[in-house]
């Protein structure tokens, strides 16, 4: 049987250092990700994602996290978002001026696109779709197919500054972009919103082995989003595992060690703290580490 490796990253905000740390961490052990054939982000999963597919580090990822303030500048008094109407804490320009500063080191001009990238990537936004009157999952892709019923597909020549506006617009903190926001809408972990369109990107029979990484997420994490949701009218988001279980043709492993404290998307004063315990967590929590190294090695690695 055929089989595909797809790396799923997690929404998290900051957290996405920590994601960013432990992929680095694994990569120095057995090269993974040079056996990569497809890479899904949505919100702060997005931007490690896009990095891959554009070859910067993760190491100088994880140093954008860091950055923190520097990269949240504060909206003006009373802005309101243009298509929920509601105020929004932080401008984009400062995070925009970065993402454009990654890119040209990699020598991506403004203008590049996802139909771009070689790697093959998929990063999920939101959009409120106006025949079914109601909110979709929006999949912006390189690769060509079918969109399922349940999602849409965005044009692949979409700049990927653009792309990655779009899926962090995370309500009440940024401004929608271009009539989208965060993709997280339908879930940090985005495996459930992304299979219809695996089981359509490829062959029947290919074994589909979709490494899913959190964020370090914390119990009390997903108290905003439920909000959102409430208001919007967005149905909470079913749990991924449910549609891989008895399936033959999927192998779906989920990483993700929780933070030992709070921390929100968005508080910046703890990254440095996050990274230092992601960087340890190989040796702290070797049970965990170990699982996501035997399964690497027997499942994503076997036919290398």
């Amino acid at each position: 049987m055929a089989e595909k490796n797809v790396l799923v990253l997690d929404g998290g905000g900051f957290r996405g250092a920590v994601t960013s740390q432990w992929l680095s961490l694994m990569h120095q052990e057995n090269s993974f990700l040079d056996h990569l054939d497809l890479v899904v982000g949505v919100s702060t999963g997005s931007l490690i994602a896009l990095g891959l597919a554009m070859g910067i580090t993760q190491r100088s990822i994880v140093q954008v996290y860091l950055e923190g303030d520097d990269l949240l500048a504060p909206s003006r008094d009373g802005a309101l978002d243009p298509l929920l109407s509601i105020p929004y804490r932080f401008s984009t320009h400062l995070l925009e001026e970065r993402l454009v500063q990654l890119m040209k080191a990699r020598g991506f001009p403004l203008g590049t696109s996802l139909a771009d990238l070689k790697t093959p990537v998929i990063i999920v936004a939101s959009k409120w779709c106006r025949f079914s009157q109601n909110w979709k999952p929006l999949l912006f892709t390189n690769q060509q197919v079918d969109a399922p019923p349940e999602v849409m597909v965005a044009d692949a020549q979409e700049p990927i500054l653009d792309v990655v506006l779009s899926t962090t617009a995370v309500p009440t903190y940024f401004p929608s972009h271009k009539g989208h926001i965060d993709g997280a809408l339908f879930g940090n972990n985005p495996s459930a919103v992304v299979f219809p369109f695996l089981e359509r990107l490829f062959n029947r029979g290919t074994r589909k082995n979709i490494l899913s990484m959190g964020t370090a997420t914390w119990r009390s994490a997903s108290g905003d989003w439920e909000k959102v949701r409430l208001v919007l009218g967005v149905h909470p988001p079913t749990c991924p595992s449910s549609h891989y279980q008895g399936r033959e043709d999927v192998s779906y492993f989920r990483f993700d060690v929780p933070f030992p404290g709070e921390m929100g998307s968005f508080d910046v004063e703890r990254i440095g703290e996050i990274v230092s315990w992601g960087r340890d967590v190989p040796s702290n929590c070797p049970i965990e580490w170990d699982q996501l190294r035997q399964w690497i090695r027997n499942t994503w690695m076997r036919n290398t």
